[in-house]
């Protein structure tokens, strides 16, 4: 043991290297899911709260999401699910809404899969 260490054990005794009894242990416990249904808001998609340990659901009030959207990622980032899932809160809500899809891998099977829910009894 060196001086420091001596010196330290006689100011502040030997058990300074355990935990006090009131310390709070780390939780490694799962994360929790916290969602609250906010009147006048459109869910964006879960986060991560690092010092809540929980996933968290973010949210735009239903008037700011009247203006405009750009939305940009990666390949394979989740744009476009992103996106659909957007969609179908505005369809659900019956609010209206335009894409601009170039390619058109966002709206055809947007409008084949609502298609299909409108014919279903």
């Amino acid at each position: 043991m060196g001086s420091i260490e001596r010196f330290l054990d006689l100011l502040l005794g030997e058990d300074r290297r355990r935990p006090p009894d009131n310390a709070v242990e780390e939780d490694s416990s799962e994360p929790k899911v916290h969602y609250e249904d906010i009147l006048g808001t459109l869910d964006l998609g879960w986060r991560y709260s690092e010092d809540r340990n929980e996933f968290q659901m973010a949210k735009v009030g239903q008037r700011d999401r009247g203006t405009h959207m750009y939305v940009i990622g990666a390949t394979g980032s989740g744009k476009t699910k992103f996106l659909e899932f957007l969609i179908s809160q505005d369809i659900k809500e019956r609010h209206g809404f335009g894409v601009i899809d170039p390619h058109g891998d966002l709206v055809e099977p947007e409008q084949r899969r609502h298609k299909r829910a409108d014919q279903s009894p």
